[in-house]
């Protein structure tokens, strides 16, 4: 019985995984740009933890290959700083590419996204499968290279 309750377990997420980037075939135009529009890039947010007081700055990294990075650097109140990275499979799990599984676990359902902006729920169980279950909402940034080299430039030159 236990082995059949593991089997079950090990077709089921390779099922799951199986839906992310690596899917053989064609995508629709909205699954292109949905992928276009996530991946390759940082996302970052900054927050303070109001439990703790403490600052942290994250970054997270969806590769077009399924694999992805989760770094986060937290800033605590004696000056001390923690740099942290995770690594992690994802995949999408709808058609419309708006839910996201990360393998420890998570899942994200996507609120908003363009070119410079990720709204997302974070959940620990399938949004679409589990209602009524905790939602954290959550908003990310990508700030292009040129942008962050111009800010650079202007604030080690003042005017």
């Amino acid at each position: 019985m236990r082995a059949i309750v593991y089997l079950i377990l090990i077709l089921s997420t390779t099922a799951v995984l199986s839906g992310c980037i690596k899917k053989s075939g064609y995508y629709d135009a909205g699954q292109k740009k949905r992928i276009e529009q996530l991946t390759n890039k940082k996302w970052e947010r900054n927050y303070r933890s109001t439990y703790y007081g403490y600052d942290v700055h994250e970054i997270w990294r969806f590769g077009d290959n399924g694999k992805g990075s989760w770094r986060t650097i937290t800033t605590y109140t004696d000056g001390g700083i923690r740099d942290t990275t995770t690594y992690f499979s994802w995949a999408f799990t709808t058609p419309q590419f708006n839910v996201i599984y990360m393998d420890y676990p998570r899942y994200w359902l996507i609120d908003k996204i363009d070119a410079n902006k990720l709204c997302i729920y974070l959940t620990y169980e399938d949004p679409v499968s589990v209602s009524g279950q905790e939602r954290i909402y959550q908003e990310y940034t990508f700030k292009p290279k040129e942008e962050k080299e111009k800010r650079g430039v202007s604030q080690s030159n003042p005017k």
